[in-house]
């Protein structure tokens, strides 16, 4: 019986077919490929990289890296490798060629279940019919990445949220048909200030061990002359200041 490992990557890619999505359904879908081949697949021979770009190489990508460390092990540990089709193995032209040749050099078949296709490398032919499809994929992940890019541009400018929180602005629901999507909406700069400090100094009195006190709470929960409010910024009435002068630079008497 001839032994199978099975490999998959899923991107964050969303304009990809439904079957590449999911990494555990790669596996599970490369699993049933190789039963019903009659191959064995063992759990310790089953790799996976999730939310990794096939642009990298094996530095990247732990799963592969693995893959190929097991596979180069004497005595050899399987006889196939299973994998959804060739842009999970890289979307990187100059960078498939020198793992092709390493599954080559181990004697490792390699399937692609969606195709059912064995790659051939022992051919020119074969080898040169996988640099091509190595250059679609690179070429497919070059535009996909310009379209994502101009899409969030386009979003940006519309005001809508492309990223995590923005400094100075709140992110408001809004509401367009169907979907349910969100804008920002830049807030006073007094606020943004204020909640900073207040986080700064809610910190400083957990640490502390001290109860801080919000201008909003009532006044009999004011703390005493000893203990000052804790408030980020003064919200009462104007405070007098007292200048004090330096006597060091103190203006020098004029001499007459």
């Amino acid at each position: 019986m001839m032994r199978a490992a099975v490999y998959a990557r899923k991107s964050n890619e969303q304009d990809v077919q439904e079957e590449v999505r999911s990494v555990t359904r790669q596996l599970e879908h490369g699993r049933a490929f190789a039963e019903s081949k009659g191959w064995s697949v063992k759990d310790d021979h089953v790799f996976s990289d999730d939310a990794i770009s096939g642009m990298h190489g094996e530095e990247k990508r732990p799963g592969l890296k693995l893959l190929l460390a097991t596979m180069e092990l004497v005595p050899r540990p399987f006889d196939v490798i299973v994998m959804a089709s060739d842009d999970r193995l890289m979307r990187n032209q100059l960078k498939v060629g020198a793992v092709l040749e390493r599954i080559q050099e181990a004697g490792v078949d390699l399937y692609y279940y969606l195709e059912n296709r064995k790659v051939d490398l022992s051919t020119v032919v074969g080898q040169f019919m996988e640099s091509v499809h190595a250059m679609a994929a690179h070429d497919y992940r070059v535009k996909l990445a310009r379209h994502t890019r101009d899409g969030m541009k386009a979003r940006a400018k519309a005001g809508f949220v492309i990223g995590g929180r923005t400094f100075g602005y709140d992110h408001v629901p809004v509401d367009r048909g169907e979907v349910s999507t969100r804008k920002t909406r830049r807030v006073p700069m007094t606020r943004v200030i204020n909640e900073a400090q207040d986080a700064q100094q809610s910190s400083r009195d957990s640490r502390a061990g001290r109860q801080t006190w919000h201008p909003d709470a009532p006044l009999e929960s004011a703390p005493g002359p000893r203990d000052p409010p804790a408030c980020p910024l003064h919200r009462g009435p104007p405070l007098h200041l007292e200048r004090r002068t330096d006597p060091s630079r103190a203006p020098r008497p004029a001499h007459h």
